[in-house]
């Protein structure tokens, strides 16, 4: 049974979490993690 859809509400926050499948490393450099955290910072302020 799929799960139900999440319920977007214009303007306000979502919580977000990265993960990876079978423990696998997400980030290998540190710039990695860096470079995500500013794509989502950017566009939190969207």
């Amino acid at each position: 049974m799929p799960r139900q859809a999440r319920v977007v509400l214009p303007g306000e926050l979502h919580h977000v979490t990265q993960r990876s499948n079978y423990r696998q490393t997400v980030f290998y450099e540190d710039q990695d993690r860096v470079v995500y955290l500013k794509y989502i910072n950017e566009n939190a302020q969207k």
